[in-house]
């Protein structure tokens, strides 16, 4: 199990970069950071540390698959955990996320269950849990 201290949201969309840090915080990361772009999110990649990276795939002028080359192609950033995330339901570009280093790929819209899910295959899971304390029953999450 990897220790949840950072995780950093990359997404061109306001509102999306807005739900995921506030599911991310019941995700139990210690430290939460959003960028509007893989621009962005590189430089906060080479300025702190992180744990693992969350972007969208469709984002210009440079995609998160760009964002993903540029990860471990960096001696210094090719450790960092990493789920790319789309709307786009085609098998090629899953394929390319992983074949690229992606660990994981997550397609939207998605549900906290299945971000929970994803997050825990890539850092394993919460020894306490955390769904079945923060979610109502019933609530379709």
């Amino acid at each position: 199990m990897i220790a949840r201290e950072s995780l950093l949201i990359v997404d061109d969309v306001g509102l999306m970069r807005t739900l995921m840090e506030d599911v991310s915080k019941i995700l139990n990361f210690r430290r939460v950071v959003t960028a509007s772009s893989a621009i962005e999110a590189l430089q906060h990649l080479r300025e702190s540390s992180f744990t693992l990276v969350i972007s969208d795939l469709n984002m210009k002028p440079m995609n998160g698959l760009d964002l993903l080359h540029v990860i471990r192609s960096d001696p210094r950033l090719a450790g960092v955990k990493f789920i790319m995330a789309t709307v786009n339901s085609e098998l090629r570009p899953a394929l390319d996320a992983r074949l690229s280093g992606a660990d994981h790929y997550l397609l939207k819209p998605f549900k906290l269950t299945k971000l929970a899910e994803t997050v825990d295959a890539v850092l394993g899971p919460q020894p306490n849990g955390y769904i079945q304390t923060m979610a109502p029953q019933g609530c379709g999450l």
